[in-house]
C-alpha cells in the first residue's frame, strides 16, 4: 500500500510532480532522479491539498547514482 506525501523545496532543475507516491514513510526519502536520487526530509509538518491533508517532505540535497 502507498501513500501520498507533499514535496517542496530544490533546486530549479527539479522537475518532480510536487505529490507522489511512496511505499513507504521515513524520515528521509529519496528519489530517483536522472543520474541521481534527490533526497527528501520529514519535519513534523503537513500541507492540504485539495481534501487531503499530506505529510510535506522537503528536500535536502542530492546524491549521484554510482557508477
Amino acid at each position: 500500500m502507498s501513500t501520498r506525501i507533499y514535496l517542496s523545496g530544490g533546486p530549479g532543475y527539479l522537475s518532480l510532480a510536487p505529490v507522489v507516491d511512496v511505499e513507504h514513510l521515513a524520515e528521509e526519502i529519496k528519489l530517483a532522479f536522472g543520474a541521481g536520487y534527490e533526497h527528501f526530509a520529514y519535519h513534523g509538518r503537513s500541507r492540504r491539498i485539495g481534501a487531503e491533508t499530506l505529510p510535506e517532505y522537503t528536500w535536502c540535497g542530492r546524491t549521484k547514482i554510482a557508477e
